[in-house]
């Protein structure tokens, strides 16, 4: 036992043994691996957020294949002169992954 700043501290005898990672044997030529791709699109609806969004990737899929995701990145409203929502917009990122 040896004492640390006023502490009594056991110190083990045998050092910690290292951790090996293995390594499966396999080939890196033989695991598959998917490259995906994002794009940025902006879309836009008189009604909501909601349907601005699904307006927008319905419009991705039609001319993106293996669509697989999305995110928002931004939302805006215009106001008309009254102060009044009148259009809801959103930015968006939408993930793909490319095919071989």
């Amino acid at each position: 036992m040896e004492v640390v700043f006023g502490l009594e501290v056991m110190r083990p005898e045998k050092p910690h043994r290292e951790l090996k990672w293995e390594i499966p044997d396999q080939r890196l030529e033989e695991a598959q691996v998917s490259i995906s791709r994002a794009t940025e699109i902006k879309s836009s609806s008189a009604l909501s957020f909601d349907d601005a969004m699904k307006k927008g990737i319905a419009r991705a899929m039609k001319t993106l294949k293996n669509v697989r995701g999305a995110w928002i990145e931004n939302q805006e409203v215009l106001l008309d002169e009254k102060g009044r929502i009148s259009e809801y917009r959103v930015q968006m990122k939408i993930t793909f992954i490319l095919e071989e």
